[in-house]
């Protein structure tokens, strides 16, 4: 049972919206027999110092007889149902049993029956009745235009004893909530497990696949690198945690066939030409191979564009120039153009060695320190020279292959 009994002073409710707009029913009967009514006249408030109701019903209602025979009666308030309050309004119980034609369900609180599908019961207890007199009407319109048969009203003032809330909406709502927010994390669990599984599959795979830049790979292998990521962003919206293993399937699939075809094509040249083809050449000897050019889908702009990109304006200073099987273009220049190397200078260039990093983002590199044989109390003097005071004021330190400090601040 989700009923449950309020205080009074809980009470949230608009008595003209409830009773006057939606309507109540005012039930009443014991164990053997019970009659309901639909009402919209009614009241709400306090007389001889009592929290009271009134209630109103003609002589020819079948539940009066059940009201007059009872010392409490229930008056309840629902969440809609206008259809069925309609027939309990309009059917009277000696002719059917209305409550089950509209699948209303009879429940008893403190011995007082009402109904399941209620939302809030009052129950009261009777302490006052009386007819409505014609002559006590003050306008007397009044009398002709609700009256017109002379069926006065019974008034009943009956004492609130309880007030009892339906919690059964609430619950509802509680696990409705509850069932959205367990979809909602779950979904976002599933998302997360599913992105970090196609990263941790992705990075195995290009493991395996090798590393190369955009400009080494085949056209080839660039589809192939495009579908497997293509794969994997779809696997992390999956509708089903459980669909996971169709396209993980299908990456490693795609993986394993790259590698595969990078064993054959290092092991057999004739494989290796029909994977990857042949290198093409453009232009050579003073001229354009047109038809070299129309095989490789490139046009004449595209073709200049491509040399000046690598800093050539001038075919005439080309000796060569060739369309790699990766897609990009090799240039030859002739000797008499080509870049001077240290090679054609008489000069002897001293061997150089890369600076090392000994201070990044303000942390100590003490592994880089110790190669170049030197320690940190040596390391601060040479900056404390440059005017540092702690590594948390820089961003980077280099040293030379002279032992000399080159250091970066951080700005602010």
């Amino acid at each position: 049972m989700t009923f449950q009994k309020i205080d009074i002073k809980d009470l949230n409710m608009n008595a003209f919206q409830a009773i006057g707009k939606d309507w109540m029913l005012i039930t009443a009967g014991d164990q053997s027999d019970v009659n309901t009514m639909t009402a919209s006249w009614g009241g709400i408030g306090v007389l001889w110092g009592t929290d009271v109701v009134t209630a109103y019903i003609r002589p020819q209602r079948y539940t009066k007889e059940f009201v007059d025979q009872q010392k409490c009666f229930s008056l309840s308030f629902f969440d809609g149902h206008k259809k069925e309050l309609g027939v309990l309004g309009s059917v009277s119980g000696r002719d059917a049993n209305k409550i089950k034609d509209v699948d209303f369900h009879i429940t008893y609180l403190e011995d007082v029956p009402t109904f399941e599908e209620a939302h809030l019961v009052f129950i009261v207890e009777k302490l006052y009745e009386d007819t409505i007199k014609p002559e006590c009407f003050l306008d007397r319109s009044l009398d002709t235009r609700w009256y017109p048969d002379k069926d006065y009203h019974t008034m009943y003032v009956a004492k609130i004893k309880s007030i009892i809330r339906n919690n059964k909406g609430s619950l509802l709502y509680k696990f409705f909530f509850i069932s959205i927010l367990y979809m909602v994390i779950k979904m976002i669990l599933e998302t997360i497990s599913l992105a970090l599984i196609s990263l941790v599959v992705l990075f195995i795979l290009t493991r395996l696949m090798g590393y190369r830049q955009i400009t080494q790979l085949s056209m080839y292998d660039y589809i192939i690198g495009i579908t497997i990521g293509s794969i994997a962003s779809e696997m992390v919206v999956l509708d089903d945690f459980n669909n996971m293993l169709r396209p993980l399937t299908g990456m490693i699939i795609y993986a394993l066939f790259t590698i595969i075809l990078s064993l054959l094509s290092r092991s057999s040249l004739a494989i290796r030409k029909f994977i990857e083809g042949n290198p093409i050449t453009l232009y050579e000897n003073n001229k354009i191979d047109s038809t070299a050019l129309a095989k490789a889908r490139i046009d004449v702009n595209e073709f200049l564009m491509q040399l000046r990109i690598q800093g050539y304006f001038d075919l005439t200073q080309l000796d060569t120039v060739i369309l790699e099987t990766n897609g990009n273009i090799s240039v030859f220049p002739k000797s008499q153009y080509r870049p001077a190397i240290v090679n054609d200078l008489p000069v002897k260039p001293q061997r150089e060695k890369p600076s090392l990093s000994l201070v990044i983002d303000g942390h100590i590199l003490k592994d880089q320190l110790a190669f170049i044989e030197k320690d940190e109390k040596w390391l601060m003097s040479q900056l404390k020279v440059q005017g540092y005071q702690s590594y948390d004021q820089l961003l980077l330190v280099l040293c030379d292959q002279d032992n000399n400090i080159t250091s970066y601040a951080k700005r602010n």
